[in-house]
């Protein structure tokens, strides 16, 4: 018989902690997405569960919290910013841009 990892009691205590801290989200995705999901995370060292938290955060905000604490802002929200400036006048007519 295998020997157990975790005893009941902390399994119970996880799963209290874990009601009270987390809102739960099932998805469902097409066959063979969820492996595709799961390299792709995997080749970054993360989760599918951090790397799905990341790809909502970048939607709802615009930006993308990297390593080190560096944020950086997504493709679209990059070209929405860039647009605004350009419209405000405030890129001051750089070169190159």
């Amino acid at each position: 018989m295998a020997e157990r990892k975790n005893s009941e009691a902390r399994i119970r205590a996880n799963n209290k902690y874990n009601e009270k801290a987390y809102d739960r989200i099932n998805i469902a995705v097409p066959k063979g997405k969820k492996d595709v999901i799961k390299a792709h995370a995997e080749a970054r060292g993360e989760s599918i569960n951090a790397f799905v938290n990341e790809a909502i955060d970048a939607a709802l905000t615009g930006s993308v919290a990297q390593p080190g604490g560096d944020t950086v802002l997504t493709p679209k929200a990059l070209t929405t910013a860039r647009s605004a400036a350009e419209a405000a006048g405030s890129l001051g007519g750089r070169p190159n841009d």
